[in-house]
């Protein structure tokens, strides 16, 4: 009974060393990690510092990229035209966030109406779409524009301005905040045999100007909805008059004479530019400008 009694006691002092041992050995490289950590007075980086490392700043590769818009005109349409360049010395990836990948909006330059937008009326997919680019590569987008403005209807002859804008939201996987990729371009479209003869027939007909010097007198025939429309006077950069309405003595289908009588101040004339009455009717259905007509007044040279 006792020798068994001192065998139990033996084994068990054995396993206590042991243990006791192994609890030491952790906690003295435990110490020793400590120490050598404080030895050097730095600090062990943390799992946000790593990720915070991965983060680089994307503004300078921004900034190198060249982005140059055109436009191209005819008779029958309007080609835009985006390019962008990868002047960089490394690759580099565009990502959209759909199938839209530029914006294109068109505005009346006198008024700044808004006539067309690219993405009215049209579906893209909404899956990510990526544009990868080696160094000194050139994108190009186009697209095509009838001169169809939002009803469908061709828009008038004269001066335009695009504004043209590529739609990428990350580069090499990091957001875009400011998109630095958006550019104006001026353009006119010209006035054709078929669309002087609609404009004549529409809302505007036999419309002369006399006068000089900020004082002129505009006449002619107008057959536009309830007797009334509207006109105002630009220089092809500011507009010199609000917009003012003109009544007529009878309303559509009727031919009616009108006199309009314009006197302007000196100090707004032009030094240099052409003075233009725009005459056009609101629209019945949304109060929108149509049947625009531009008639020249005097050109300052």
């Amino acid at each position: 009974m006792k020798k068994n009694l001192l065998i139990m006691i033996t084994i068990f002092s054995v396993i206590f060393i042991m243990v006791g041992c192994g609890t030491s050995s952790s906690n003295q490289d435990a110490t020793q990690a400590s120490e050598g950590n404080m030895g050097t007075g730095e600090q062990l980086p943390t799992k946000q510092d790593l990720d915070d490392g991965k983060t680089k700043d994307i503004t300078p590769l921004l900034e190198s990229m060249e982005y140059s818009v055109d436009v191209e005109t005819s008779n029958d349409q309007a080609t835009f035209h985006m390019n962008l360049k990868n002047t960089t010395d490394e690759a580099v990836q565009f990502g959209f966030s759909s199938g839209q990948q530029f914006e294109i909006v068109v505005r009346d330059k006198a008024t700044q109406q808004e006539v067309y937008r690219y993405s009215e009326g049209m579906m893209f997919t909404e899956a990510f779409v990526f544009v990868d680019m080696q160094p000194n590569d050139v994108k190009k987008w186009s697209f095509n524009w009838d001169y169809k403005g939002r009803e469908g209807e061709k828009v008038g002859a004269g001066d335009y301005v695009a504004t043209l804008t590529l739609l990428p939201s990350q580069l090499n996987e990091q957001g875009i905040d400011a998109n630095p990729f958006v550019k104006d371009a001026e353009f006119s479209i010209p006035e054709t045999e078929g669309d002087a003869q609609t404009s004549e027939n529409t809302a505007f007909r036999q419309v002369e100007a006399s006068g000089s010097n900020g004082h002129y007198v505009v006449t002619g025939e107008a057959r536009v909805f309830e007797g009334a429309f509207s006109y105002y006077v630009e220089d092809g950069h500011n507009l010199l008059t609000d917009h003012l309405i003109k009544y007529v003595d009878a309303g559509a289908p009727t031919w009616s004479d009108f006199t309009i009588e314009i006197n302007l101040e000196k100090e707004k004339l032009p030094t240099n530019g052409v003075l233009t009455l725009v005459l056009f009717e609101a629209s019945p259905k949304d109060g929108k400008p149509t049947n625009e007509k531009k008639v020249l007044l005097e050109q300052f040279k």
